[in-house]
């Protein structure tokens, strides 16, 4: 702890969780357990490939979380120096939403996915009504009950088709 006095610590850490076990980020825990140094939260949201590369593809933002604003400029200069863009978010309590970043996944992922489901079932009942019941009444006197094996394959595929193309249309 000695050798870390008066010294800028950078946190770069996720957590390895999805869910926050605790109201407190990592850095404050490493700035609690360093109190004689100041943390800056940064370099977190970049993937290798980044680093790596310079940021010649993804993104060139790096969000950074400090007390000290004077920590935070010299980190600043080094994200600068690597090909990057500082994102300052504010008081190093701003690293829970830093630190947020990596492990939300599409964070708006239901909504499309609802209207995908729905738009799925509403599909499937038009092929079904259309392929397993109006077309064999139409060809034939009575009920065909052999067309009843074709609704894993058949009925799937053919919807699955409608929705990729109506999914694609929907996008562009």
């Amino acid at each position: 702890a000695n050798l870390l006095k008066g010294k800028i610590i950078v946190d770069v850490s996720n957590r390895s969780t999805v869910k926050r076990q605790t109201s407190q980020s990592q850095a404050e825990y490493l700035a609690d357990l360093f109190p004689e140094s100041t943390v800056v939260k940064g370099f977190n949201v970049l993937s290798a490939y980044s680093l790596e590369s310079g940021g010649i593809q993804g993104s060139k933002q790096v969000f950074i979380a400090g007390d000290n604003a004077m920590a935070k400029e010299r980190v600043s200069d080094i994200i600068r120096g690597c090909g990057f863009a500082p994102v300052d978010m504010g008081a190093l309590s701003a690293a829970r939403t830093i630190e947020d970043i990596p492990v939300a996944v599409f964070p708006s992922w239901r909504i499309p996915f609802l209207i995908h489901i729905i738009l799925f079932i509403f599909l499937y009942a038009i092929t079904f009504a259309k392929v397993q019941i109006c077309w064999p009444l139409t060809w034939s006197d009575t009920f065909l009950w052999e067309f009843w094996n074709h609704i894993p394959m058949d009925n799937m595929n053919k919807t699955l088709a409608v929705h990729a193309l109506i999914s694609l249309a929907l996008c562009y």
